[in-house]
C-alpha cells in the first residue's frame, strides 16, 4: 500500500468536539462550519463525544460515558470469570 495512502486524514473518520461547560456557547460554535480541505469540500462534523487512546471524552467537559463503559466492561468480566471459575 503507498505510504501517502496510509496517512491521509478522512472526513468520515474525524471527530470534531467542543469542549466548554456552557451549552449555549458550545451551540455557538458549532454554528461555525469547518472543512477538512482549502477547497471546502470535506466538510466536518461535530460530534458529543469523542474517543482518543482509549479515553471517551464528552463536550461537556465530564468523564460520565467514559466512565460507564468502563463500569459495564467490567461487569461483563466479572460476569464472566463467575461464569468460568463458579463463585
Amino acid at each position: 500500500m503507498d505510504q501517502t495512502k496510509k496517512n491521509q486524514i478522512r472526513a468520515k473518520k474525524t471527530n470534531v468536539l467542543v469542549i466548554h461547560s456552557k451549552p449555549e456557547l458550545r451551540k455557538e460554535i458549532k454554528k461555525i462550519p469547518l472543512y477538512l480541505d482549502r477547497n471546502k469540500t470535506e466538510k466536518l462534523e461535530y460530534t458529543q463525544h469523542a474517543k482518543l487512546l482509549g479515553v471517551t471524552f464528552s463536550e461537556t467537559g465530564t468523564f460520565h460515558k467514559h466512565i460507564n463503559e468502563v463500569i459495564k466492561t467490567a461487569q461483563g468480566r466479572i460476569k464472566q470469570l463467575y461464569r468460568f471459575t463458579g463463585h
